[in-house]
Order: structure tokens, then C-alpha cells, then sequence
């Protein structure tokens, strides 16, 4: 990893980041880091040549943890336990998509650190969240080296639930637990 003028900063947050040549990265990784950089997240193609199969296994392995009536296409998927919280522990398909490589290595490079796994959370269905930040219930000392990885399990269109995004969030201030009177 290059050496960084701002270590404690993410390479993709730099101020300096417009000066920054890029050259260690091949286009497809500049244009992550560019699109990380200027909106706050990027599109990949998932590395993986047997995502697909992983995913079909995962489904089947972790759809009995889930407290919802997955089969019925018109039952309310709202009520109910709808995650499950470090399936990486027990599932070896989650684990290979949480450590993969080629993800590990591409945000290692873009953040200046050796990039590391440290949580997984699988949802059967779209949660319908309201509009919250992950950086009270993730973050990082010192902050910002925090990348959430979604990879959406199924086709994603409107009534699925699709994961939306604060344009512009990314620049926001931290709020910890702490600022905002949680423990």
C-alpha cells in the first residue's frame, strides 16, 4: 500500500484525493475510487465465478432461521425475525462472500489499510428501514474506514425493497452512540 500524507484518513476520503494519480489501481478500481469518493459508493461485479450457487445455498441453509411465511408470496414479510447476524460464524458460503479476496484486496486499496471482514447480516427479504446511519451501529477509530459490502441476493426491482442511498451522506459528520444519548 502506498504511503498516505493523511494515514489516519481513507485514501478515498483524502482531501487530497483529486491529486491523487491512482496509479497503483487498474480503471476498473480508479473507478470504484473515484465513484467512492464523489458519491459515497460504487457498483462492482461480485468476484466470484460461483456466487450463484453460493447464493442458492444460502438461501436454503438460513430460510429455516428466518420467523416469516417465506413461501407465501402474499403473506406479510414485515413482522417477524428478518436477520441474522454473523452467519460468517457457521456458514461457509457467507464466510467465502465475507472474505472474499478480490473485495478484501480492491477496499484494502482504496482505503490505505489491510481491509478485513468483521460482520455479516443476511436479510430474507427487503427490510424497509427508514432512513438511519449505519455509522452509529459500525464505525471505526479513527473514523471512516468503515465499508459496508451489500450484495443483493435476488433481482432487485421496486417492490423488493432496494437499498437506498443519502446522495452526499457520505460527507456528513459522525454521529456515535455517544453524541446522540444511546449506550
Amino acid at each position: 500500500m502506498k504511503d498516505r500524507i493523511f494515514p489516519g484518513v481513507p485514501r478515498v476520503e483524502s482531501p487530497l484525493f483529486a491529486s491523487d494519480t491512482l496509479e497503483d489501481l487498474n480503471e476498473t478500481e480508479k473507478a470504484v475510487a473515484r465513484n467512492l469518493h464523489e458519491h459515497g459508493y460504487a457498483v462492482i461485479d461480485f468476484p466470484d465465478v460461483e456466487i450463484d450457487e453460493r447464493i442458492d445455498r444460502i438461501k436454503k441453509t438460513l430460510s429455516p432461521r428466518f420467523d416469516l411465511p417465506l413461501e407465501d408470496p402474499d403473506a406479510d414479510k414485515t413482522k417477524g425475525e428478518r436477520r441474522v447476524q454473523d452467519a460468517w460464524q457457521f456458514d461457509e458460503d457467507v464466510r467465502a462472500i465475507a472474505g472474499n479476496s478480490g473485495v478484501i484486496d480492491l477496499l484494502s486499496k482504496l482505503y490505505g489499510r489491510q481491509a478485513f471482514p468483521f460482520q455479516t447480516l443476511n436479510f430474507p427479504v427487503g427490510t424497509q428501514q427508514a432512513v438511519h446511519s449505519d455509522a452509529v451501529h459500525f464505525s471505526t477509530l479513527p473514523e471512516r474506514f468503515m465499508c459496508g459490502v451489500w450484495l443483493a441476493m435476488e433481482d432487485v426491482h421496486e417492490d423488493a425493497g432496494p437499498l437506498f442511498y443519502v446522495k452526499g451522506s457520505h460527507r456528513w459528520p459522525i454521529k456515535t452512540n455517544s453524541m446522540i444519548g444511546r449506550r
